[in-house]
C-alpha cells in the first residue's frame, strides 16, 4: 500500500462517526472490510458466510441511502474489527 493508502486509512480509523450508519439488524456489527491493498470500508457483518461458494466469502452490508444493502466480500477481502476506544 502506499502512503496515501496509509494516510486514508489512519483518517478512516480515527474519524469514522459509527452513528451516521442505519440501526443494525439483530447479531450484527459494524466492522472493517479490508481489500487485498490495505483500503479500508466500514460494513456491516453477523459472523455468516457463503457457504455454497468456494471462497467462502463474507456475508456483509453496505450503508446505502440510510438502508443497509446486503451482498457478499469480494475474493481477497477479510474481516477486521473496529477497535472501540
Amino acid at each position: 500500500m502506499n502512503d496515501y493508502g496509509q494516510i486514508f486509512n489512519l483518517y478512516v480509523e480515527n474519524t469514522a462517526d459509527l452513528s451516521q450508519y442505519p440501526p443494525l439488524l439483530s447479531g450484527e456489527r459494524l466492522v472493517y472490510l479490508v481489500a487485498p491493498d490495505g483500503s479500508k470500508e466500514v460494513v456491516a457483518f453477523g459472523d455468516k458466510y457463503w457457504d455454497a461458494l468456494p471462497s467462502r466469502p463474507a456475508a456483509i452490508a453496505r450503508a446505502v441511502g440510510g438502508e443497509w444493502s446486503h451482498g457478499i466480500a469480494k475474493a481477497g477481502h477479510r474481516i477486521e474489527e473496529i477497535e472501540k476506544s
